[in-house]
C-alpha cells in the first residue's frame, strides 16, 4: 500500500516480466526434460521423476514470485503458502504408496538421488530470480 497503483496504460505484464517466466520455465523445462532422458527405472519412472520435478518446481516457484524487486527471504513469511507447499510436497511423496493413486498415476517410488536431482531442478530458477533481483535491483519473476 505504499507504493501507488500501476498506471492504467502500463501492461500488467512487461517484457521483462514476461521473459522472466519464459527463462523460469525454460529451465524447469529443460532440467526436468534432462531427467526424463537420464533417469533409470523405465519410461514410466523417467516420467514420475520428470513430472516430480516439476511439481516441486512449482511449490518453490510460488514462493519465490511472492515478490519482482525484494528476494525471498527478506518478505514476511507466508504461513499458508508454506503450508501449501509443504502439503503438494508431501502427497506427491506419498502417491507411489497408495496403490490406486500409484496405478492411475504409474508413479514408482524414488530414491533418494532422484529427489535431489528433482529438488535440483526446482530451486535452479528461484536461485536465479534471487540473484537477479540482488544485483541488478530490477523486478524478475523466477
Amino acid at each position: 500500500m505504499r507504493r501507488p497503483p500501476r498506471p492504467p496504460g502500463r501492461p500488467l505484464l512487461t517484457p521483462s516480466i514476461l521473459g522472466g517466466v519464459a527463462l523460469a520455465g525454460g529451465i524447469s523445462a529443460v532440467g526436468a526434460l534432462v531427467l526424463l532422458l537420464s533417469a533409470g527405472g523405465g519410461l514410466e519412472h523417467q516420467r514420475w521423476v520428470a513430472f516430480t520435478a516439476l511439481v516441486l518446481a512449482q511449490a518453490v516457484r510460488a514462493n519465490a514470485n511472492r515478490s519482482l524487486g525484494k528476494n525471498t527471504w527478506t518478505l514476511i513469511p507466508n504461513r499458508f503458502l508454506a503450508t501449501a507447499a509443504i502439503l503438494v510436497v508431501t502427497v506427491q511423496v506419498l502417491i507411489p504408496f497408495v496403490p490406486p493413486l500409484a496405478d492411475a498415476f504409474r508413479a514408482s517410488p524414488l530414491e533418494p538421488g532422484e529427489w535431489l536431482l528433482a529438488l535440483a531442478v526446482a530451486i535452479a530458477p528461484w536461485f536465479l530470480a534471487e540473484g537477479v533481483r540482488a544485483r541488478a535491483r530490477v523486478p524478475w519473476i523466477g
